[in-house]
């Protein structure tokens, strides 16, 4: 639509639109239940726990990583995010992003890092 002058009429009609598809699918879809997840489980005294992850778009080769590392509190010790250019895939895209956080860690003077992310190969990596 890009060029295409809409009207505020035209914009309202199309949400008013939109919102009534979504109260149909809702009526056919079931109800909403909670599921039991993993839940973040804190590191042990003395330890802080580092989670990472990142997302990759193979079609621009870019990647953003982020990370947090918490105390046995849960308190937040530190984090970062960052984006990238010129990753090839998305297993470089998480190794740098564990990377990057361990680097954090060991500059802030964190020696008993536990690491918790969802590439398992990055992981068994560094143990």
């Amino acid at each position: 639509m890009e060029g295409k002058v809409v009207t505020r009429h035209e914009t309202t009609a199309k949400i008013i639109s939109m919102h009534a598809e979504i109260e149909v699918l809702k009526e056919k879809l079931p109800a909403v239940r909670e599921v039991d997840i993993d839940r973040w489980k804190p590191p042990q005294a003395s330890w802080v726990k580092l989670n990472f992850d990142a997302t990759y778009k193979a079609q621009s080769n870019k990647s953003c990583s982020g990370f947090i590392i918490r105390n046995e509190k849960g308190e937040v010790m530190g984090s970062g995010i960052t984006l990238h250019s010129n990753i090839l895939d998305v297993g470089l895209a998480e190794a740098t992003t564990c990377y990057q956080g361990l680097l954090f860690a060991k500059e802030m003077g964190f020696v008993k890092v536990e690491v918790e992310g969802d590439a398992r190969v990055i992981i068994e990596k560094i143990n």
